[in-house]
């Protein structure tokens, strides 16, 4: 009497199991542009250079070489209507601290850190490197994953044994 089946434990698939399977090397795209900015780049240049891009995030790179961390367009708010500020200020003025990724890591990881970031965009970072930036890693770009995981994982289980 009714076909109501209650999911059994195997048939649980939590968000961050799929993402444990999935590298962010196999997901983002390292030939995509992406453009890093000097801490000495003014404020104006920076403003001009974010209203022309598809990006979220921009990566500062210190006098040193390093990445001194990001700029992000929730940081550059607050210049968009103070010309006076945006004359005066440089990049390195509003930065914030680096949260990034390797190409090594998980989707879980990668998740865990735009969570922690609330960043729409995490920079994929060389192994053991803090100046060498492989691309950017969208949260879009993890959601698509999952969902594609999730539809591969779907059809395997529906298949006939």
């Amino acid at each position: 009497a009714g076909g109501t089946r209650l999911a059994t434990f195997p048939d649980v698939i939590t968000t961050l199991d799929v993402l444990q399977h999935v590298r962010v090397k196999d997901v983002y795209d390292p030939s995509a542009p992406m453009v890093s900015v000097q801490a000495s780049t003014p404020m104006s240049d920076l403003l001009r250079h974010a209203s022309g891009s598809t990006h979220g995030v921009f990566p500062v790179v210190g006098h040193d070489g390093r990445i001194a961390g990001v700029v992000t367009l929730e940081t550059l708010r607050a210049f968009f209507f103070d010309e006076d500020v945006a004359r005066v200020a440089i990049a390195a003025d509003c930065v914030v601290s680096l949260v990034s990724v390797a190409p090594d890591d998980t989707l879980a990881t990668a998740l865990e850190r735009f969570a922690s970031s609330h960043f729409p965009e995490l920079p994929v970072m060389a192994p053991g490197s803090d100046s060498e930036i492989l691309g950017l890693l969208g949260y879009e770009d993890v959601l698509e994953a999952y969902s594609a995981e999730l539809m591969r994982r779907r059809s395997e289980s529906e298949r006939p044994p």
